[in-house]
């Protein structure tokens, strides 16, 4: 989530609790009451949004982590075994060079090689003291992180998905927030109270950076707008509620 969505959303959770306030002045049934609904369900969606993605993205990288690991574990016994092999076979062991990077593809790849150099070996690295097995487990390894990687790169495609609705709950919240604007100011425009309460509540503060970096944020997001002219001067509604900043 960027910066302005977060306040955004924070901003809807002070709306929401406003709206369990002054339940009783929307009943149910009400434009008001359905539009309080809306902002809590905006604010459970974004919330459920966000736990399934640092969720999934916890375990794609944990077990992503663990498969490489165990490829790793059985290059490096392979090339230490090649070494022994090189004393008795000189250049045994250039057929089983370690991955000169430490990126996923590089190990993939040297895992394939060491697969691909072993076969014909394999009675010698087993005379080394591998296990009988060696050659299947690499082959397991190998295709275990190859899967994973390809989760991985499942997983990014899944957190732009959730970019996205994230993105389009903000958006339908802030539309609710300016539907509840005029909503509030029928039903409560004579509490003096209440409305101060709802023009600290919908307010997104957007002023935390700093005035150096020159962008949007550094402004107050929210200029005055005039009140209704149906609403009588002699109201407290003097300063109403602010318009949001639009949907990142």
């Amino acid at each position: 989530m960027t910066k302005r969505q977060i306040r955004q959303v924070a901003m809807f959770v002070c709306v929401r609790d406003f709206g369990n306030v002054y339940k009783e002045k929307f009943p149910e049934g009400s434009e008001g009451s359905k539009a309080f609904a809306a902002v809590t369900a905006v604010v459970a969606e974004v919330d459920g949004l966000l736990n399934t993605k640092l969720t999934a993205k916890r375990v794609s990288s944990g077990s992503k982590e663990a498969a490489r690991q165990v490829l790793m574990g059985h290059i490096a016994a392979i090339a230490r075994s090649a070494r022994v092999l090189a004393t008795a076979t000189p250049g045994a062991d250039e057929r089983f060079p370690l991955p000169e990077r430490k990126g996923d593809f590089a190990v993939l790849q040297g895992g394939r090689l060491f697969l691909q150099e072993a076969a014909p070996v394999k009675d010698s690295l087993i005379r080394c003291g591998l296990s009988p097995t060696f050659l299947d487990d690499l082959q397991q390894s190998v295709a275990s992180f190859e899967r994973h990687i390809g989760i991985r790169s499942e997983g990014r495609s899944g957190a732009a998905v959730s970019r996205d609705g994230i993105r389009a709950r903000v958006k339908k919240g802030i539309e609710t927030v300016r539907s509840l604007d005029a909503l509030v100011l029928n039903v409560l425009g004579q509490d003096d109270k209440a409305m101060s309460r709802w023009k600290r509540d919908r307010h997104v503060d957007m002023t935390g950076k700093s005035a150096s970096n020159g962008t949007r944020d550094d402004r107050p997001s929210e200029p005055p707008v005039a009140t209704e002219a149906s609403v009588p001067s002699a109201t407290a509604v003097i300063n109403p509620p602010l318009p949001l900043e639009k949907a990142s």
